[in-house]
């Protein structure tokens, strides 16, 4: 296999694992609640958490490779205006979009729109989850980690990558266990326990992973079979933690605690996905999968917009879930082509078609 076609798979395997992350969310906000409280299931909410792992990982790449580098300001500025061209428009489109056709224009919605366009929501306790689009709390964090992205690298040339990564993952680790106290309207998700620097060792950890795979770590020569069963223990120890404390109302003392198991259990699956002998990594690689994955911004930030447009709490309707499901993918499926990609002349490309038809 060359160099060229290991790289692609290896994409292919991060925009699968991007794709079972929208799926979990989306059927954490449509689906879970209507089972019965059934353990494990109600966890889609860790497709965020893997997120921001995948983030890590694709933001990183082309540093450790010597691709780019932030050796001067204009390096400095083509990264944020990268950044900003990939996730403000749509971000931007979406809150405008809200403002006018869901929470209709006034001097609230107005000051609401500012704030979240701003990010400053996210320090804000009252609006954490911002008023247009609750959703958009995560796509705040990824907008701040980028900006952080540039001092992050310049701190691993500086003082050395283990010592950054383990400064990080103690600051977060702190940021979350105080947040654990801390009395909000979601016992999920709050101001403290999830502010930028709390879940900072989400990205640290994609970043630990893009480094040990391109230096050939020896994590990836381990037995395919302990890698899978590794990742479904570390998964479901903490989902079952969670749904301990969710259920039960159990000690959040250790809240904390089970986001490193779950970033465990993740790190033995993104291991095993990348790993190119076993059917873990062609599933991952599966056209569907990929696509979900490819689309997953438009399909975050509608899903959560028509959220609000959609009641799920009255009585299970499969004709409503399917309704819900059409049009979220019909008009993520616009904005993906011409607001994400609209420079894209080849739309076959970016819908995957283009390999199918040769």
């Amino acid at each position: 296999m060359t160099i060229t076609e290991s790289g692609e798979r290896k994409i292919e395997v991060i925009n699968g694992l991007r794709g079972l992350a929208i799926i979990a969310v989306l059927f954490h906000h449509t689906i879970s609640h209507h089972l019965m409280r059934l353990f494990i299931v109600e966890n889609g909410w860790l497709g965020v958490n893997l997120f921001f792992i995948l983030s890590g990982f694709v933001l990183y790449k082309p540093y450790l490779l010597g691709q780019r580098t932030f050796t001067t300001k204009g390096s400095i500025l083509k990264f944020y205006k990268h950044r900003f061209l990939r996730l403000y428009p749509l971000y931007a489109f979406v809150c405008i979009i809200s403002v006018v056709f869901v929470a209709k224009i006034s001097t609230d919605s107005i000051k609401n729109l500012v704030e979240t366009l701003s990010t400053l929501s996210m320090f804000n306790s009252k609006h954490f989850y911002p008023v247009l689009n609750g959703v958009f709390w995560s796509l705040n964090l990824e907008i701040w980690f980028s900006i952080i992205f540039p001092c992050l690298i310049f701190c691993f040339n500086k003082y050395g990558f283990n010592k950054v990564a383990v400064v990080i993952f103690i600051l977060a680790f702190i940021f979350r266990f105080a947040g654990t106290y801390y009395t909000w309207t979601n016992i999920n998700v709050n101001p403290i326990k999830d502010c930028v620097i709390a879940r900072m060792d989400d990205f640290m950890l994609g970043i630990i992973i893009c480094k040990l795979y391109y230096t050939r770590h020896k994590i990836f020569k381990l037995n395919n079979m302990l890698l899978i069963i590794l990742s479904v223990l570390f998964i479901s120890g903490s989902c079952l933690y969670w749904d301990y404390i969710m259920q039960f109302n159990g000690d959040r003392m250790f809240m904390a605690i089970a986001n490193n198991i779950l970033q465990i259990g993740f790190l033995f699956l993104i291991v095993i996905a990348l790993k190119e002998d076993n059917v873990i990594n062609k599933i991952f690689r599966l056209k569907p999968l990929q696509l979900a994955g490819l689309m997953c911004f438009s399909l975050y930030a509608w899903h959560g917009l028509l959220l609000e447009v959609v009641n799920f709490s009255t009585p299970f309707s499969i004709v409503k879930l399917l309704g819900y499901y059409f049009f979220t993918f019909v008009i993520s499926v616009f904005t993906y082509r011409y607001i994400e990609f609209g420079s894209i002349k080849d739309w076959k490309k970016i819908f995957l078609i283009e390999s199918a038809s040769k």
